[in-house]
């Protein structure tokens, strides 16, 4: 064996027995006990606003005391995870970028996590793992796996199209379907307009109906609640006699 081969196998075998060996899996009572914990981890994500200096003004305050000031209000996301313990620790990543996030319960806010995301033009999901951590027998073990979809913003719907239509789908300001064509959204929109008409304009002649046929029939109709009170008062009156005479 070579000089520089045994040097090699030497340095093998030292870190070998100097990295302190730890078990594969958790204990059964740990296990129990990490599972409970894991339990109460949760994430989710909510649309915020910050506010920054721009150069690009409006055209309307060019001029005025309000330019000096402006600033350009900007959407975001945030993803957050919650109760995080010092016996875990969490990777995020997401399926648009190779970006990779590790947090340990020194990195968090008394456990939870608040993670900043600028891209709202496009559908993200995050997949945020959570591992036992090295305060356990069982580091590095993958005990639950939590997902969160981001949406993205809609530009189509600040069109015009979309003031009558803003509980529309298409028209929402933030969507979880794929973008599509101007020509796709300008069908579909229009349908859904025409659609709307139709089903107002067919409520409005049942309305009108119901009203024609009470005003053509009004004669009959209070004779007929006449003759309902009439007899409702008489079979009052029946039974009180009744009442009465039973008493007597």
């Amino acid at each position: 064996m070579s000089k520089n081969k045994y040097i090699l196998f030497l340095l093998m075998i030292f870190a070998l027995f100097a990295s302190p060996v730890k078990a594969a899996t958790c204990s059964y009572e740990e296990r129990a006990e990490l599972n409970s914990e894991i339990s109460n981890i949760t994430a989710s994500y909510e649309l915020l606003t910050r506010f920054e200096p721009t150069e690009n003004v409006p055209d309307e305050i060019l001029g005025t005391p309000e330019e000096e000031n402006y600033q350009m209000e900007i959407d975001y996301f945030q993803i957050n995870v919650l109760n995080l313990t010092e016996n875990t620790y969490a990777v995020i990543t997401n399926d648009y970028n190779s970006d990779r996030y590790i947090y340990n319960y020194e990195d968090t806010t008394n456990g939870n996590i608040a993670l900043t995301w600028d891209n709202i033009m496009n559908i993200v999901e995050f997949t945020i793992e959570i591992y036992t951590s090295d305060n356990t027998t069982c580091e590095g073990t993958l005990l639950r796996t939590l997902t969160v979809r981001i949406p993205r913003y809609n530009s189509y719907a600040r069109l015009a199209m979309c003031d009558s239509l803003n509980d529309y789908y298409l028209c929402q300001e933030y969507v979880t379907f794929d973008e599509i064509s101007f020509g796709t959204f300008e069908e579909r929109v229009r349908n859904e307009i025409e659609r709307r008409e139709t089903e107002a304009l067919k409520e409005e002649e049942e309305e009108n109906g119901i009203l024609d046929f009470l005003s053509q029939h009004r004669t009959g109709i209070i004779i007929g609640v006449i003759i309902v009170i009439v007899i409702a008062g008489g079979t009052v009156v029946i039974i009180k006699i009744k009442r009465r005479r039973e008493i007597i």
